[in-house]
């Protein structure tokens, strides 16, 4: 084991006494859609061959390698295609893992890549108005360099 972590009866016969931390949650949660094929999400995780570390079967190396949890966030892989290890995994904010999914429609334009929703803000094009460019089959460039029409009875 990587920790040196107390037992005995202050802890409640965990060797870590988080069993109920969000921490401890999230582990035990990930290890679900993992391994656990009656696991709502498995299908979108084990079933697509998604893995964490063995050592993160003992949640004391979990906690060690990832630290406890920060309020607002949740566990992120980078990767979402890799598995759930130290170097492929963080804490993320609900907005932060949003544009990590694998369905985030990325647009790469002069070098630099990021989401619709983020080229929206930096643009000050309303997504939707992105979204429709795009699905109407407009390219890249054309999409986020085309000024936006202002009706004329606003």
């Amino acid at each position: 084991m990587k920790g040196n972590f107390n037992t005995g009866p202050a802890h409640g016969g965990y060797k870590h006494g988080m069993h109920t931390s969000p921490t401890y949650t999230t582990w035990a949660s990930m290890k679900q859609r993992c391994s656990n094929p009656k696991a709502p999400d498995y299908s979108r995780y084990g079933g697509r061959n998604i893995t964490y570390d063995p050592s993160w079967e003992l949640f004391e190396n979990f906690l060690e390698d990832m630290g406890i949890r920060p309020e607002g966030t949740t566990l992120d892989r980078k990767d979402n295609n890799g598995p759930y290890c130290k170097d492929n995994c963080r804490w993320s904010t609900t907005k932060e893992q949003t544009r990590n999914r694998r369905d985030t429609n990325l647009l790469e334009f002069n070098g630099k890549q990021q989401c619709l929703s983020d080229w929206a803000a930096e643009l000050n094009i309303p997504r939707s108005t992105l979204t429709n460019r795009i699905h109407r089959g407009w390219d890249t460039e054309r999409a986020l360099t085309t000024p936006i029409q202002r009706s004329r009875y606003a």
